[in-house]
């Protein structure tokens, strides 16, 4: 019969606690820069889609003679146009609006997923420098064990839908 206490005091050292609580630190932080990496590229692509189908709608203002800014895009009124570039206008206003709302989902589901994981990383930060004495009460360094164990699953959760739904949607 295996005493999971017994396991913990005679196959893990303090070093051992040390390394782990280390291990988790690092390999969060690392997990944060490649996710902000990759949500600052897709949002760079998001912001190109939205700048490219933009300058469409300001020439077709343009081709009717007036001026537009490029804050007012969202706002503005459709112009009188002919009948093509009124279904033109229309898909494009749509286009951008759906854009927007994919740029702030990005933003929401980067910012869900960074919260949990920046909390962790306070938490692993915070357990460090008492490993020693953790390490010497085997009931509390079990359920840290536990606890960080099940935290990080949350957080692989949290990343796989993150994940999903940037795959999921057209923009």
């Amino acid at each position: 019969m295996c005493d999971i206490l017994y396991f913990l005091q005679s196959g893990i050292g303090t070093s051992t606690s040390l390394y782990f609580y280390s291990a988790f630190f690092q390999g969060n932080a690392a997990l944060i820069a490649l996710t902000a990496t990759f949500t600052f590229f897709r949002h760079q692509g998001l912001r190109e889609e939205f700048r490219r189908k933009e300058n469409i709608l300001i020439g077709i203002y343009r081709a009717q003679n007036l001026a537009l800014n490029y804050d007012d895009i969202l706002t503005v009124a459709m112009p009188a146009l002919d009948e093509p570039n009124i279904a033109a206008w229309n898909a494009r206003k749509e286009e951008l609006v759906v854009l927007v709302d994919a740029i702030d989902r990005l933003w929401r589901n980067f910012f869900r997923f960074f919260s949990v994981i920046l909390l962790f990383l306070f938490l692993s930060i915070m357990v460090l420098p008492f490993s020693d004495s953790i390490h010497k009460n085997l009931s509390l360094e079990f359920w840290f064990f536990v606890s960080f164990i099940l935290f990080q699953a949350i957080i692989l959760y949290l990343l796989f839908i993150f994940c999903k739904a940037l795959r999921n949607k057209k923009y």
